[in-house]
């Protein structure tokens, strides 16, 4: 048999394995990142909901805006909920549908939302409390992850740093001592 004609052995075996290792890892990843920006843009979002509502925008009008003027990570889900409301879909149906695309980033939003719908009470200020609280959370994330970075850094910093101290200072030392010393 010639050498590299049979392919049904262990190495592609763990080359097929090793890729679709991969493959989910890349999409675990990429779905915990989008979850993340997500997350990290909902206080815009909300901000800029408020200040249309505020202007006298209706659901669709205020959600346009957001779209138009909101962060790039929540523009696929505001277009999806404008076409679900655009084609007939109720209120409730598309703003749940929204919360449920965005792994529940807009839950807090879309019960104000349907709440306001429901009893008729203001939004705006609602929103723009839930705005400020959302920003303090965001802040509260990010000041956690500055916290843990030196933690993370240490032993990067030590296994790189520590090899060329040694190999700086002791190595030198070392040979100079030995070349001294009569044998």
């Amino acid at each position: 048999m010639i050498a590299g004609s049979h392919r049904s052995g262990w190495p592609a075996q763990a080359s097929a394995a090793v890729g679709r290792a991969g493959a989910v890892l890349g999409s675990r990843w990429r779905r915990i990142h989008a979850g993340r920006r997500i997350t990290h843009a909902v206080p815009d979002v909300l901000e800029i909901a408020a200040l249309a509502l505020g202007s006298g925008f209706d659901l669709v009008g205020t959600l346009e805006t957001v779209r138009e003027c909101g962060p790039p990570p929540t523009t696929e889900l505001i277009d999806r909920t404008v076409a679900d409301l655009r084609a007939g879909a109720s209120r409730r149906d598309a703003l749940i549908a929204l919360v449920d695309n965005s792994a529940g980033a807009f839950g807090p939003m879309v019960e104000v939302l349907l709440a306001a719908e429901r009893e008729g009470a203001p939004v705006a200020m609602v929103l723009d409390r839930l705005a400020v609280e959302a920003t303090a959370r965001r802040r509260a994330i990010a000041e956690e992850r500055a916290r843990r970075t030196p933690v993370l850094l240490l032993a990067p910093l030590v296994l790189c740093s520590l090899p060329a101290v040694l190999l700086g200072t002791i190595v030198p030392l070392v040979v100079l001592t030995l070349g001294r010393s009569p044998l």
